[in-house]
């Protein structure tokens, strides 16, 4: 078995699941039908969290470079006309607090000259035929423009079988004149003269009834679709894959067979993806939603709300509560198998299950960002100022240990590689944190 994980599509997805997995220690191998990389954007938005988890993988820098992160946008409610800007947010809880505007096609240029940079190459015009699973792995056929080859891996992402149109496809072309009829209908003074592409798409809403099943894993667009509303595809496909990345990497390194590490994915992200199609739903309805009632809501409604919007846009708070839903700073695991409260109880902070919000705090001497602290792959303890630490304690090499000493007390918190709190406990308990450790296969 050469590789121990079949990456399947080398969309956002696809590509940042293969970086996570690669620097927790997996052997990947990633392949894509499509013959290059090069394709129209779907995508235009990068979110708070999803930049959060891109971090520890260093491609944070080249994906800003790219991004305009002081977006500003005419907002038309009716005949008035509303400029809205956009800078820095009131989110002092992480490095980003800002929106981030990049195309799906840098992204993808990033993530992919990231994975070159590793020595993994992505496999263009290679297609993934069938899957079948056997003992201890997955058996694969693939066909690219030299043959089919038959390949076994320890674990595969498993693209949909049910689609209308082939997976990255498009619709026919919209016509210069069709798209200058909409602009005319929304009472913009503007006129279509050059047009370099166009195509329908059509608008999926949908959340898989699993997301695992046996070595096979659905991420992405694969897993769920939704609405452009809020920018949501890209960023859950990423947080996806930041999600499911390094269990496959500490699965394949030290298997653990159908355990609560790999049956967590499913328990975590798709009741996420199901708050999300919720959401994006309400949203699309009210933007874009013919009937009477949405109708009314644009028409009659919004315009009157107009003159506040200025007002309103002048408040951080109110605009930063905003950009937390749409980002999903506020999604938690607290339900998962991997989130466990230790004895004694710790007060106060985060639980386990919930983001590592960002904040300024002490370690081996220096004053530190906590996310600058943790800006690297892998699993980190953070110990209380005063708290016991175990030296005989076997670890793996991708676990790192620091005390904060700007954090009075004995206690201990332990964050995942996606920047979750997996166990916390008021005092440093041996034996409670190996058994979380080789609950997630993070032991020496």
């Amino acid at each position: 078995m050469n590789q121990d994980i079949l990456v399947a599509g080398a969309g956002p997805a696809g590509l940042a699941l293969a970086l996570q997995a690669h620097a927790h220690g997996a052997r990947v191998r990633v392949v894509d039908r499509r013959p290059e990389l090069v394709r129209p954007s779907r995508a235009l938005i990068l979110h708070v969290r999803t930049l959060e988890v891109l971090r520890p993988l260093g491609v944070t820098g080249a994906l800003l470079a790219r991004a305009d992160i002081a977006p500003s946008a005419d907002l038309r409610l009716g005949s008035r006309a509303v400029r809205v800007t956009f800078g820095d947010l009131a989110l002092p809880d992480t490095a980003f607090p800002h929106l981030s505007l990049i195309r799906q096609m840098d992204v993808e240029r990033v993530l992919g000259q990231a994975l070159a940079d590793r020595g993994v190459a992505v496999e263009h015009g290679t297609e993934l035929i069938s899957v079948r699973e056997e003992p201890g792995g997955v058996r694969a056929v693939l066909r690219s423009p030299a043959g089919a080859e038959e390949a076994r891996f320890g674990f595969a992402a498993r693209p949909t079988a049910s689609e209308r149109l082939v997976p990255g496809s498009f619709g026919p072309s919209v016509s210069g004149t069709d798209l200058q009829a909409l602009i005319d209908a929304a009472g913009l003074d503007a006129r279509v003269t050059d047009l370099a592409w166009s195509a329908r798409v059509g608008v999926q809403r949908r959340v898989a009834s699993r997301f695992r099943r046996g070595r096979l894993f659905l991420a992405g667009e694969a897993a769920h679709a939704y609405s452009p509303a809020t920018g949501q595809g890209m960023n859950a496909a990423i947080q996806d894959a930041a999600n499911l990345g390094w269990k496959l990497a500490f699965a394949a390194v030290r298997p653990c067979g159908p355990g609560p590490l790999l049956d967590s994915y499913d328990r975590e992200r798709r009741p996420a993806a199901r708050q999300l199609l919720a959401m994006t739903n309400l949203a699309f309805w009210a933007e874009a939603a013919t009937g009477p009632v949405p109708a009314a809501f644009r028409t009659r409604l919004a315009p009157l709300a107009a003159p506040l919007l200025p007002a309103l846009a002048r408040q951080p708070r109110l605009v930063a509560a905003g950009i937390r839903l749409v980002s999903q700073l506020d999604v938690s695991y607290r339900g998962s198998p991997l989130s466990l409260e230790g004895t004694p109880r710790r007060r106060g902070g985060p639980r386990a299950g919930d983001r590592l919000p960002d904040r300024l705090v002490t370690a081996a001497g220096w004053d530190i960002r906590l996310h600058d602290l943790l800006a690297r792959p892998g699993v980190h303890v953070l110990l209380d100022r005063d708290a016991d630490w175990p030296g005989d304690l076997a670890l793996g090499r991708l676990v790192h240990v620091h005390r904060l000493t700007s954090e009075p007390g004995r206690g201990l918190v332990t964050v995942r590689p996606d920047g979750y709190v997996g166990f916390r406990s008021g005092a440093a308990r041996v034996r409670e944190l190996a058994a979380w450790l080789t609950r997630i296969g993070a032991t020496g």
